[in-house]
């Protein structure tokens, strides 16, 4: 059995307006979800779901955001990079 170790990376753009992220929305969401504190975490936190295919369009319902076009988020894929590390 061949066994490779697999480095995959990919680039997500994350467009969000910071008007919907409002104080009682991020309170809300850390009460709820988990500690994000400002619209960077919020970036990162989606950009990982983005980019492991829990969020395909911009229809998805997100489990604290709701649709997620109605959070005035947008995604664009920049690029992905695949390495093999090892065999």
């Amino acid at each position: 059995m061949q066994i490779f170790d697999v480095e995959v990376t990919r680039t997500v753009r994350v467009m969000l307006d910071e008007t919907k992220f409002t104080e009682q929305f991020m309170d809300e969401f850390r009460q709820l979800i988990f500690p994000a504190f400002d619209t960077r975490d919020h970036a990162e936190h989606l950009a990982r779901l983005y980019a492991s295919g829990d969020i395909e369009y911009s229809g998805d319902f997100v489990e604290g955001y709701g649709i997620i076009r109605d959070m005035g988020v947008e995604f664009e894929e920049l690029g992905e990079n695949v390495y093999v590390l090892s065999e």
